[in-house]
């Protein structure tokens, strides 16, 4: 994720999600969710891991582009067919209106 990117969640001038919202976003359970965050098995294509932003109680969040790196992803390990990618940035995009 951007520092651009970071800034704008933080003030909140982007959406940001938790954990549980963003496991229902992806159409996962929130231990999926969880277990691979903790592993760091969500990778950039470049390489970089994708960190959600943490509240200061330790709670995840996570912005748009982080799920849509998440996603990206989660195909590219064969974790989710052509069509579930499909519907998901879907799912994504009418989450940011």
């Amino acid at each position: 994720m951007s520092d651009d990117s970071e800034q704008l969640a933080v003030l909140g001038l982007e959406p940001v999600f938790t954990a549980q919202d963003a496991a229902v976003l992806l159409e996962r359970s929130y231990s999926w969710l969880d277990k691979h965050v903790r592993h760091a098995d969500f990778a950039r294509s470049d390489g970089t891991v994708v960190e959600p932003l943490r509240t200061e109680a330790g709670y995840r969040l996570f912005t748009l582009p982080m799920l849509r790196d998440i996603v990206f992803c989660c195909y590219r390990k064969s974790w989710y067919s052509f069509v579930e990618l499909q519907s998901t940035l879907r799912r994504l995009a009418r989450a940011a209106e």
